[in-house]
């Protein structure tokens, strides 16, 4: 499967598949929001708080009804969630409680092929960027 559709999340139009199904061996955050993430888990990946959740997300499709992800179902339950003008987030592996956790299945999945996945945030129910973590005060480091 090829996704031409454009994630406007990721600023990128490009195929989310490695070619001829390769499969990298080694995690290289390829996208700004996978960079973003990467360097956030490192500094806060075990915080957690009330009403905070991380979702892998797979895909965002526009038209598409078929969302089938066979190479990722080691991963767990692909799900998928219609957004304003019929707009599908498709995510995989369920939420989890902090970033450190999400950030894991991050990499397995774009390890498996799926190069553009990167982990959504929800506070509250609502989608955020990771860096309004910061500004709300959830993500602060501890000085002990």
């Amino acid at each position: 499967f090829k996704t031409s559709e454009v994630n406007s999340e990721t600023n990128n139009s490009y195929d989310n598949t490695f070619t001829n199904n390769e499969v990298s061996t080694e995690f290289v955050a390829r996208t700004n929001i996978q960079k973003k993430s990467e360097l956030y888990a490192k500094k806060y990946g075990n915080i957690s708080a009330d009403g905070l959740e991380f979702k892998v997300q797979i895909a965002v499709f526009k038209y598409r009804k078929n969302f089938n992800f066979p190479r990722l179902n080691q991963f767990g339950s692909i799900e998928t969630e219609t957004l304003g003008d019929g707009v599908v987030r498709v995510t995989v592996g369920g939420s989890f409680k902090t970033l450190g956790e999400a950030f894991e299945l991050n990499k397995k999945v774009v390890k498996s092929g799926q190069s553009d996945a990167f982990v959504s945030v929800f506070y509250k129910g609502k989608r955020i960027y990771i860096e309004n973590l910061e500004q709300k005060g959830i993500f602060v480091v501890n000085k002990n």
